[in-house]
């Protein structure tokens, strides 16, 4: 039984006739009997009651019609959200950015990417770059903004977006007789507040560090970038971030000042190999190459450098325009 038999089925049961059914098919009526003989004999039933002016159906063609019926409408059904696929496109999105990727970046994003595709459903996710990696590789999540794994990994797919200085940060009323810049050797000594050593971020420091032949015990250890900077504005400690994790409005209430040399931090889009190809990921992945230069521009963050590499924006990101605020 194939979709043919029961299309020819279908035609010889709504007009009654054979010959009436080869003429709207547009089929020789000998061909059109043996398909419909081949149907009956496949499923071991007579479907027609034949007579001299036409025929009738039997119960088990009334049966066979109710579903061939349903099929039919299945089958269109089918045709019509495979083709909504060629002209918009649909689905779910799972975003995930880590503190403050998401605030600085997604509204943006977001608002955009749902202007130009409205039939996406999008789901964000904000944690650390750790267990957004762990989502991706769980087919939890579909594209993230977060600092890129330190080792490649087959599965996974990254695009540089920017890089950024990370700072050393104290509040206001701490760091008034320190110069900038402050050496590595000169940051290890100080009460630091920074995240557990499973963040990514935290290994990264540690790792800047363990270059320069320096190890640091933290004062505190804290998983939350919003948290460490409120505990540093209450003067319980001072901490290494990219000024980005600051809001603009409380840049007043630090000191912020360069490091040398210099540890810099990556964003990047971290997406599925196998989910990059779909018109949802990629659309998403072409949208925030093309805006974060945008976004950057418009943050008082952010110095405004910009550079092409690999037709991939990096966007530099220095401490130096945030210190004058700051001071």
């Amino acid at each position: 039984m194939d979709l043919r038999e029961l299309r020819y089925f279908r035609a010889v049961a709504e007009l009654g006739s054979f010959a009436k059914a080869a003429t709207h098919l547009n089929v020789a009526q000998p061909a059109l009997s043996r398909q419909v003989r081949k149907l009956e004999f496949d499923l071991g039933v007579e479907l027609f009651v034949r007579m001299a002016r036409g025929v009738q159906l039997t119960a088990a063609g009334h049966v066979l019609l109710d579903h061939t019926i349903q099929l039919d409408a299945h089958i269109d059904a089918a045709r019509r959200e495979v083709a909504v696929h060629a002209t918009q496109v649909v689905g779910a999105l799972r975003i995930g950015a880590s503190f403050p990727v998401a605030q600085r970046t997604l509204p943006r994003l977001v608002a955009e990417y749902r202007g130009v595709h409205p039939a996406v459903q999008i789901e964000l996710f904000e944690s650390a770059s750790g267990p957004m990696i762990d989502g991706l590789m769980a087919k939890d999540l579909d594209v993230c903004l977060i600092e890129p794994p330190s080792h490649p990994h087959p599965d996974l797919t990254c695009i540089p977006l920017w890089v950024e200085d990370v700072s050393f940060i104290m509040s206001k009323g701490e760091g008034q007789d320190i110069t900038s810049p402050m050496t590595l050797d000169q940051v290890a000594c100080r009460p630091l507040i920074m995240p557990n050593r499973n963040h990514t971020f935290r290994r990264m420091i540690d790792n800047a560090l363990a270059r320069a032949h320096l190890s640091y015990e933290p004062e505190m250890e804290v998983n939350g970038a919003s948290l460490i900077i409120e505990l540093v504005k209450q003067g319980m400690g001072c901490t290494l971030l990219p000024i980005s994790a600051i809001d603009p409005d409380q840049l007043r209430e630090f000191c912020i000042f360069e490091v040398q040399p210099r540890i810099l931090r990556s964003i990047g889009i971290v997406a599925r190999t196998d989910a990059i190809h779909e018109r949802s990921v990629s659309s998403f992945i072409e949208m925030t190459q093309r805006l974060v230069p945008e976004i950057a521009k418009g943050s008082s963050q952010i110095a405004g450098t910009y550079h092409l590499g690999d037709a991939v924006p990096l966007m530099k990101i220095s401490p130096s325009n945030c210190q004058r605020q700051a001071a």
